[in-house]
This record gives C-alpha cells, sequence and structure tokens, in this order.
C-alpha cells in the first residue's frame, strides 16, 4: 500500500469537514493552510513518542588529530587566525571546539569561527598570542556537529577500540577535566548544541560510528510522503482533523477526534515495537 502524498493527507481532512479537495497542498490557503500546519505539527509530536523504525540510521565519522606539524602560525588579528602553510586544515569545520598543544602561548581550547584549509578564524571571543611557524604544533578535535537531520542518538560506537561509548553530563565531563586538555580514546560523550564532546579528547583518528533517529522531513511539495511509518497515518489525519474542529468551535467533536488520535498512536506504537523486536533479535553470524 502506497503512503498518502502531503495533498492526499489534507483532502482526507477537508472532506470530513464537508470542504471541497485542493490540487496542491503547497499553494494551501484558508482552512487547508491550517490543516497542513497541523499535519506537520502532529509529525514533530508523534517523532517524540517512540524510535520509529523508518527513522533509525546510521553514520560513521572519524576524530580529528592534526599534527605534530612544524606549518602552523598563530597570528592575534582580528578574527584571531591559526594558518597552515600546507593546507592540512580541511577535516575542521566552523562551530567545532579544538584544542592546541606544543605551542609556547597557545595551547587551549579554542571554537572555530570560519574554517579553510589554509586557516581556522577563530570566534570572536577567542584571542592569540603571535607565534610564527616551526614549533611542532597539535590540533585536535574535541567536538563534532550532530548530523543535519539527527532528532536523538541511539548510540555511539568507537569502531576503532571496539567499544561502546557512554554518555554522560556535559558537567560531570568539566570535573573530569577541568584544564580541557584531556587525551586518550574516547569513552563518553555528551551533546553539547548541536555538537558531541568527547572525553577523554581524541588522541588520533577514530572511527565512530553513529546510530540515531532522524528528524522526519517537513511536508512541503504537493507529492511529499510522511518519513513516519505507514501506520502513522491516521494519527496525523486525526490530529489534524482535531486541531480544525477546535477552530471551527466544534470542541466535542474535536475531543472525539483527540480519542482516535490516541487510540491509533497506541496501536501505530505498539506495531512499531513489535518490528523493531524483530530487527533487534539476536541473531548469529556464520
Amino acid at each position: 500500500m502506497a503512503k498518502l502524498t502531503f495533498t492526499e493527507l489534507t483532502n482526507r481532512v477537508l472532506r470530513r469537514i464537508s470542504k471541497a479537495d485542493i490540487a496542491n497542498a503547497a499553494a494551501a490557503t484558508g482552512k487547508a493552510l491550517i490543516i497542513t500546519n497541523l499535519l506537520n505539527e502532529a509529525q514533530t509530536l508523534i517523532h517524540g513518542k517512540a524510535n520509529w523504525r523508518p527513522l533509525y540510521k546510521t553514520r560513521w565519522f572519524s576524530t580529528i588529530k592534526y599534527g605534530p606539524v612544524s606549518t602552523v602560525a598563530f597570528n592575534n588579528a582580528t578574527p584571531a587566525t591559526i594558518t597552515d602553510s600546507a593546507n592540512g586544515f580541511g577535516n575542521f569545520s566552523a562551530g567545532m571546539q579544538i584544542v592546541v598543544s606544543g605551542s609556547t602561548n597557545n595551547s587551549k581550547l579554542f571554537t572555530i569561527g570560519t574554517a579553510a584549509a589554509g586557516s581556522l578564524a577563530l570566534d570572536s571571543g577567542d584571542s592569540l598570542t603571535t607565534e610564527a611557524v616551526g614549533t611542532a604544533i597539535t590540533i585536535r578535535a574535541a567536538t563534532y556537529p550532530l548530523a543535519s537531520d539527527w532528532g536523538r542518538t541511539v548510540s555511539l560506537q568507537d569502531i576503532t577500540a571496539g567499544k561502546m561509548m557512554e554518555e554522560d553530563m556535559s558537567r560531570g565531563m568539566d570535573k573530569a577535566d577541568a584544564d580541557e586538555n584531556s587525551s586518550g580514546t574516547p569513552h563518553l560523550f555528551c551533546l553539547e548544541g548541536s555538537y558531541y564532546r568527547f572525553a577523554p579528547i581524541p588522541a588520533a583518528a577514530y572511527r565512530i560510528r553513529e546510530k540515531y533517529i532522524k528528524t522526519p522531513t517537513a511536508l512541503a511539495a504537493t507529492g511529499d510522503t510522511s518519513d513516519l511509518p505507514i501506520e502513522v497515518e491516521n494519527c496525523l489525519i486525526h490530529y489534524a482533523l482535531a486541531g480544525i474542529l477546535r477552530y471551527l468551535k466544534q470542541p466535542s467533536a474535536a475531543k472525539d477526534e483527540v480519542e482516535l488520535f490516541k487510540y491509533h498512536l497506541e496501536q501505530a506504537m505498539i506495531d512499531n515495537e513489535r518490528k523493531l523486536s524483530k530487527m533487534n533479535a539476536e541473531r548469529t553470524i556464520k
């Protein structure tokens, strides 16, 4: 059975309030526009209710250690800038926190404002002491950006070390590494804004496998279908119908739709757990 499109979902709701179908949900107006907004609101709400199996994703990334190299210089400019004549900064990105070691005056933690292969312009709150090239410098990334569609983390595994990483609190990691200069094989992580922070700060390039639940893509184009499983479609319809009935000042009918929403959501969650149990069942690999 094919999933209903954004326009089809909208029309299912419109018919239940005795309104004509529309041709394109992306161009909706009036009550139809309210319904399209409610459908996306429902997606966001339902996303948080379970680890829906179609939203599971896996990605791999590597921790970053650059150096020791003798091609790095520090410039106390505006903004403060770290340069590399060997153009070796290609793996760093804006927003990352980095730890410098080997410098006489700049061995500390900084935040990258903008990044290029040959230079790292630091955040406006950071400053440097000017140093020329020549000293063996090492730069390690302490934080790593979340995926653009990240919703919540399921697990992180250090593939290089063959160990699962444990989630910790930022405060606990601060206490364990007060000078922000730890170094080793990372075994802890926490969330800081839109970044992962690892502890100890990775001392080498470790391969990390992340499993996470993605955020469902907002319904926008007429032919869009929900990233949520097909059994959730009734939940979307009943949620949007309850919302538009409240708008139409029909509280009793809206209350009935809320109960139907809850019922269908519960059934969808049960079905999802059953399928997840099969997916996660232990298997012997020969």
